[in-house]
């Protein structure tokens, strides 16, 4: 019974991700076919998560599991080409996944029926396995197909140019990396960024790609921060992490050949969450007397809790829409960020986390207004959902805490943020809330460049090996940091 409950569940996995690669892209997508397998890909994981759960596996870790399995070989076949062969070792390619699932999520009484004995010359915990090196064409295939999928850099960068060390920062774990060239130098730039993932997923070595194109092409060094995450370490672990991780920085610059006064901070989605309230944190806390943040790039960042009744989370929220991030996606990032669990995520979802008195009446709802949206942008949205008063009384320390949703800090807070860059894409629920912030920065004198990506989706950077907009835009990133740091 339980094999054909599990050939069932692939056979539905197969038919949907079948019916996701040809479902048609809006007018104008760049690149529509990649973009399918892109959002294809994302829908099974998720989707591979849920069925993991009908056997008696946690939904969330078997995603994490399956996220970070992806994320080590792309971070091994992009950056360290000769890692390659720990995943290419005769049959570990299909086991890699399943021991890392089941040591992530522990016994999975169920799935014994599918489960193999190894042998004894098997990969034993503390013991070198000796088995057949791959032939050099079969590595070849390997990182060609990795690369194809993940990403290479854009416009013939080579990962060769650069260097990193996996370091700890006053217990924070980092990946630095360093150009080869700036080696000697000792007045160079540096980024320190944080990853995206909902504050839920992924860790740097999924950002290898990204952040050690940018350290080439900006001549800078990058802090890749491997903050701690939710659930098991709510808000606001990650983010103390995060501050401790740059306040080192700035603090022993000269060890990395930094110039103190030359630090960014940046990050993309939950992580562009983080490099704003990063610099919030520092430019008001002055007690230390650290140099400032010389920029923050903040690419499509997720910065309010306030509502969900914005026309980007009615558009590319549902299920069907050309958005990796859909509106489920971001409720359980808050509920999950803020409490450590989903007990909130269906009033996020419904927006009845906030209670009717303060939607009619407070300062804070004209920081999510449309009149501060694009006028194409705008829309007409029924959101007559009645606010949850109990709610809204145990979570508005959070969603109205500027640390924690960064749109929410009053003015005079705004004013003294460095140079920033912000970049937004279509086909995101994230887009307005992106939109707003740049304006409200702009408001406030913060010089602001603001980079819109029409036709393109949430994370669109992560794949620059396979969308040309995705590798553009990297180098745009890059080149900003290269003239701005």
């Amino acid at each position: 019974m339980a094999f054909w409950s599990f050939v069932v569940l692939v056979s539905l996995l197969v038919g949907y991700l079948g019916y996701q690669l040809y479902t048609p892209m809006p007018e104008g997508a760049e690149q529509p076919w990649q973009q399918n397998k892109i959002l294809a890909f994302s829908t099974l994981t998720g989707l591979a998560s849920l069925a993991a759960e009908k056997v008696g596996l946690d939904r969330l870790n078997t995603s994490r599991a399956i996220q970070h399995w992806l994320g080590d070989i792309r971070g091994s076949a992009v950056v360290d080409g000769i890692t390659v062969r720990l995943y290419l070792r005769r049959r570990a390619f299909a086991r890699q996944l399943k021991d890392r699932v089941l040591t992530t999520v522990g016994s999975c009484e169920p799935c014994i029926p599918f489960r193999r004995e190894r042998s004894s010359n098997e990969l034993s915990p503390g013991k070198k396995k000796s088995s057949v090196e791959p032939s050099h064409r079969e590595e070849q295939l390997f990182v060609g197909g990795a690369k194809r999928l993940f990403g290479t850099p854009p416009h013939g960068e080579d990962n060769s140019l650069t260097q990193y060390d996996d370091l700890v920062f006053d217990g924070v774990k980092v990946r630095v990396f360093k150009p080869v060239d700036g080696a000697t130098k000792s007045d160079q730039p540096a980024l320190v960024f944080f990853h995206g993932g909902g504050f839920v997923f992924f860790h740097p070595n999924q950002y290898n790609l990204l952040t050690s194109t940018i350290a080439s092409v900006a001549k800078l060094v990058v802090v890749s921060v491997d903050y701690r995450l939710a659930p098991e370490h709510p808000y606001p672990a990650g983010q103390e992490d995060c501050v401790t991780a740059t306040k080192y920085m700035l603090r022993n610059a000269g060890k990395f050949g930094v110039d103190p006064n030359r630090i960014a901070v940046a990050g993309d989605s939950a992580g562009g969450n983080l490099a704003m309230s990063v610099a919030l944190k520092l430019s008001k806390d002055r007690r230390e007397n650290l140099p400032k943040i010389k920029a923050q790039v903040l690419i499509y960042p997720f910065v309010q809790g306030l509502t969900l009744c914005l026309p980007s989370f009615h558009i590319y929220g549902g299920t069907g829409s050309p958005s990796i991030l859909k509106t489920f996606h971001t409720a359980a990032g808050f509920s999950l960020y803020s409490k450590g669990n989903i007990d909130l995520m269906g009033y996020f979802f419904n927006n009845k986390h906030i209670s009717n008195d303060f939607k009619a009446n407070a300062l804070q709802m004209s920081y999510v207004d449309q009149k501060l949206l694009p006028a194409k942008y705008r829309r007409e949205i029924e959101c007559n959902a009645d606010g949850n008063e109990t709610v809204f009384e145990e979570i508005k320390h959070f969603i109205l805490d500027p640390y924690f949703t960064p749109l929410m800090a009053a003015d005079s807070d705004l004013k003294p943020l460095p140079k920033t860059y912000v970049l937004t894409a279509e086909y995101d629920t994230l887009r307005d809330e992106g939109f707003m912030l740049a304006q409200r920065l702009k408001n406030n004198g913060v010089d602001v460049v603001h980079i819109h990506w029409e036709h393109n989706f949430h994370g669109f950077l992560s794949f620059s090996g396979s969308l040309e907009n995705g590798k553009q835009a990297l180098h745009d990133v890059a080149e900003y940091l290269l003239r701005s740091v």
